[in-house]
């Protein structure tokens, strides 16, 4: 018999771990919601990625190669590394009275914060020197002198406006990002940036689905598709049609939404760009799945995976082609195309997209596990991809994957009945998630 106090600690083991299994069943497929969230950007502002703004003085090379290789470090899904280039470069500006060049860097430096999760980071940057990050861009534009043309000051000026609408957005302050996004549409159509306008006027409308205000929303989007068909053929138009496909899909417009993305495709053939196909097709599985068009949207996954361009994008394809498998009980067909996203994940780079399709396969492979009795893979497999996928969500300083990685890591343990395993696992996800101030992981 175990002394009491052990007894003890076994009896909160057990309570702990079965208030985890009553979740299971609903956080399973939150989880997997948040997975294919990151895949498909279903509801994501169109523009978080790092706007193509130049700085704006040219005679600070060294500054200049920071900036681009924060770019470089963000576009590879390396966010930690990416905002250490852009804090120094921000640094170094603000040292040499840089003004314009020194919002640049904090918008960037913005962004890189947001995707990593690190609200209060970016917040304590905020008040750091000039008012707040977003909002200290702002500052320092409306402080510049006025001899600067404002075909240099309003772009960069819309652009820390688009990221200050995704900061507050991210933050559940929808009617702020609102009001935000509205300014920067105004300033956008006053230096005639298409682009620019039509890319805020989708934000607006996921800012509006979020108030409740759908009909608005609809309005809104009813705008930007009227906009679109009058803007000539070019790449641009192709990723602003897939948003446009995307957000629709989001307020439930699901057939607006696939004509759209129909669009978009006929027009990335005619270009012959093969990453938007691939990219479309993906999104067009999203939308067909959505639909319960189930043959359809194992079709467009099959022909995202054909086409892709990068083993990334053909490792997302097939992972939400397994998703769906599993969700609609074809086991055979899923176990055979999970050995070939075995090969894909392996050789993956080491970024935060490749963290995410380890721990994506992982909870397939693990529902896999649970709806066959023939699965190829054991849960130390399982617990190995999990592994490896925490270990590189370490290097690159990310807390919410690590987050993720360390719930599932958990789960697979609880399966093989290491409780006490499974609940330091768990609790250590939930302390990484309640100190990055991330109620949704913790939830």
């Amino acid at each position: 018999m175990f002394p009491k106090r052990r007894k003890s600690h076994n009896n909160r083991t057990y309570f702990f771990l079965k208030l985890r299994r009553i979740a299971r069943g609903w956080a399973t497929q939150f989880f997997l919601g948040l997975i294919t969230t990151f895949f498909c950007t279903l509801a994501t502002p169109i523009f978080a990625k790092v706007p193509a703004v130049a700085p704006v003085v040219q005679n600070q090379p060294n500054q200049s190669q920071r900036l681009q290789q924060g770019k470089t470090f963000y576009e590879e899904g390396k966010f930690a590394d990416a905002a250490a280039a852009w804090q120094q470069a921000a640094k170094v500006y603000q040292e040499q009275g840089d003004r314009i060049n020194q919002a640049l860097a904090l918008n960037y430096l913005c962004l890189a914060y947001q995707q990593l999760g690190q609200w209060n980071e970016a917040e304590s940057a905020i008040r750091k020197a000039i008012a707040t990050l977003n909002a200290s861009s702002l500052k320092l534009l409306q402080e510049q002198p006025t001899t600067i043309p404002s075909t240099q000051r309003l772009p960069v000026l819309a652009q820390a406006l688009n990221m200050q609408g995704q900061l507050q957005l991210a933050q559940g302050q929808a009617e702020p990002a609102l009001n935000t996004w509205k300014q920067a549409t105004t300033i956008y159509a006053q230096i005639g940036d298409r682009t620019g306008m039509t890319g805020s006027l989708i934000n607006q409308a996921q800012a509006l689905q979020n108030l409740g205000l759908y009909r608005l929303a609809n309005k809104t989007l009813t705008e930007v598709k009227q906009a679109l068909q009058n803007q000539p053929d070019t790449p641009i138009k192709i990723t602003a049609l897939r948003s446009l496909g995307n957000a629709l899909r989001v307020v439930g417009k699901l057939d607006e939404s696939r004509q759209i993305l129909q669009q978009s495709l006929a027009l990335a053939e005619q270009l012959q760009s093969s990453s938007d196909i691939s990219a479309i097709l993906l999104s067009l599985g999203n939308t067909a799945r959505t639909q319960q068009d189930t043959e359809a949207a194992l079709e467009f996954y099959q022909q995202a995976t054909e086409s892709s361009t990068s083993p990334l994008s053909r490792a997302q394809a097939q992972l939400n082609q397994l998703s769906l498998l599993l969700d609609t009980k074809q086991v055979s067909n899923a176990q055979a195309l999970a050995s070939q996203i075995q090969a894909e994940i392996s050789n993956l780079p080491s970024n935060r997209a490749a963290v995410y399709a380890q721990i994506n396969f992982a909870q397939s492979l693990t529902r896999l596990g649970q709806m066959s009795t023939t699965s190829t893979f054991s849960s130390r497999e399982i617990g190995q991809i999990l592994a490896k996928a925490l270990q590189q969500a370490k290097t690159l300083n990310d807390a919410r994957t690590q987050a993720y990685a360390l719930g599932q890591l958990g789960a697979v343990y609880e399966q093989t009945q290491q409780f006490q395993n499974a609940q330091d696992l768990t609790e250590q996800a939930l302390l990484i998630a309640q100190t990055n101030n991330a109620p949704d992981i913790a939830y």
